[in-house]
């Protein structure tokens, strides 16, 4: 079971959001109470915790749950020396523990945070005793402790807390259903982070992109402008349309080069004059015939690539395959991701050898 530890003066919605969310996952949660049966919040909301701390043996929790607020009120588990000592025996023996707020901030005090990532209320840095303070961010993970920004994470600390417990699926089962908005799961490595980023792409309805948009963004830029050599991906699916594109840059001069793959995550750019050179090629995308001329990356000027999602920081996701992450490594020109509107995100999982685009289009 998981135990939400109440003192006078929590912070309500950092104690109800995570008991709300952890019950629709199937999670077993209770208020543990250090201030007798009715705890007062913050705002003055009284909730009727489950359990009361001095009848609880915290060693048994599948996690600890610490809200913020007036943590160290008396009658909150800050100022409670006996639990304190049990909180810090809990997390020294590696049970899962969950803080926000001013939450993290008992845990450095009881030197419970040394060398851990952590982020707490702005402002209260300073009180993370040896950890590695992560400001900015909404919830931190890092080991066994997982730490929220505030109450404006709590709903994401409370999402993250039941994919610990219960698995990404369960609580993404419990997002969709609240109609919430995505949310990183900092616990996940990065390439579940990148499968789960492409799960979500996948299920959303095909995005309207016009092909003149696309074409207008590309040549709307002045590196387009003074490009001489042009590389640009074939559409196909649910893409972004780049058949205006492609016409265009034809039909301004541009030397236009197409990829074509091979086994192996190998890519070439090929150059073409006409789309009547093109042949259908692996996994059925639209390729330049054997006949057409490779060019070299260092001829190219602009490279307009494709991706499942990117930010505005140049992240981009692809489809796994590393084609694009290949053929851009020692490129020096000019790169350009064409992303519609629903697949931007706050920000893209990147391994060390993923390639940043220098710009994102958004479409």
């Amino acid at each position: 079971m998981v135990y939400i530890i109440l003192g006078d003066g929590f912070e309500e919605i950092e104690a109800t959001a995570p008991m709300d969310v952890l019950r629709r996952a199937g999670i077993e949660t209770a208020f543990v109470s250090a201030a007798g049966r009715y705890v007062r919040g913050s705002h003055g909301i009284v909730i009727e915790a489950d359990l009361l701390a001095e009848e609880t043996d915290l060693s048994e929790a599948q996690m600890l749950v610490l809200p913020g607020g007036k943590v160290r009120n008396s009658g909150n588990y800050g100022s409670d020396e006996r639990l304190r000592g049990e909180i810090a025996k809990y997390v020294n023996a590696g049970g899962e523990t969950a803080a926000i707020c001013a939450g993290p901030t008992v845990l450095g005090e009881l030197g419970l945070l040394e060398g851990k990532c952590a982020v707490c209320y702005p402002g209260l840095e300073d009180q993370l005793s040896g950890a590695l303070a992560q400001p900015g961010q909404k919830v931190v993970c890092d080991g066994s402790v997982t730490t929220g920004q505030g109450p404006g994470a709590a709903m994401e600390f409370a999402l993250v807390l039941a994919a610990r417990i219960a698995g990404t699926d369960a609580a993404e089962a419990v997002r969709e259903a609240m109609h919430y908005p995505w949310v990183d799961y900092p616990h996940l490595d990065i390439k579940d982070q990148k499968r789960l980023l492409r799960k979500r792409i996948k299920a959303l309805p095909p995005q309207n992109v016009s092909a003149d948009s696309v074409a207008g963004a590309i040549c709307s830029l002045q590196e387009y402008k003074d490009a001489a050599t042009v590389f640009a991906f074939l559409s196909v699916g649910s893409e972004p349309p780049t058949q205006e594109f492609i016409s265009r840059a034809l039909a301004d001069g541009k030397n236009l080069c197409v990829p074509k793959c091979f086994r192996g995550g190998i890519m070439e750019a090929r150059l073409i004059t006409d789309t009547s050179q093109l042949e259908e090629g692996m996994y059925g995308i639209p390729e330049p015939g054997d006949d057409c001329p490779v060019v070299g990356a260092d001829r190219i000027d602009l490279a307009v690539v494709p991706g499942y999602a990117f930010d505005m920081d140049g992240g981009r996701l692809g489809k796994g395959g590393g084609y694009y992450d290949r053929f851009l490594k020692d490129f020096s020109g000019f790169k350009a991701g064409i992303c519609p509107a629903e697949c931007l995100v706050h920000k893209v999982p990147m391994e060390q050898w993923d390639i940043r685009v220098d710009i994102t289009l958004k479409v």
